[in-house]
């Protein structure tokens, strides 16, 4: 079940665990949140490249080590889905900070220069979408 905090100057602000709440939520700043679930790994990749114009993709496994990658941002947009395992995504916005834990099923479409790292404790397996080809 995905998780949503949002952090503000004072602490914690917000708490949801509402999947269609979440999902409105983080609309609101350009962020895509779906709760996916596929049984062909050809068709979801390929829907996935015509909805949001992706140009590649990979498959990242990350077996057992605790990851955690610096604060960043891309020129383009990004995507993960979430296929074994949980993590949590960190958005940081211009008043707040968002705090989204994913688990498998979840999708998450990353807007283009938005500062954005990720965590994970343990075996994670992710489908990871670009718009472009770096």
């Amino acid at each position: 079940m995905a998780i949503l905090y949002s952090y503000k100057e004072k602490g914690l602000n917000q708490f949801l665990t509402n999947e269609l709440l979440i999902k409105i939520k983080l609309e609101k700043y350009g962020i895509v949140y779906d709760k996916t679930e596929f049984y062909n790994l050809d068709t979801f990749v390929i829907d996935t490249f015509y909805k949001f114009e992706f140009v590649r993709y990979d498959i990242k496994q990350l077996d057992g080590a605790i990851m955690k990658n610096d604060p960043h941002s891309h020129d383009g947009d990004e995507a993960r889905m979430v296929l074994r395992g949980e993590g949590r995504f960190y958005f940081d916005l211009e008043d707040r900070q968002l705090q989204l834990d994913v688990v498998a099923g979840d999708f998450v479409v990353i807007p283009a220069n938005l500062i954005h790292y990720f965590k994970t404790n343990g075996c994670m397996t992710v489908i990871r979408f670009f718009s472009d080809f770096e």
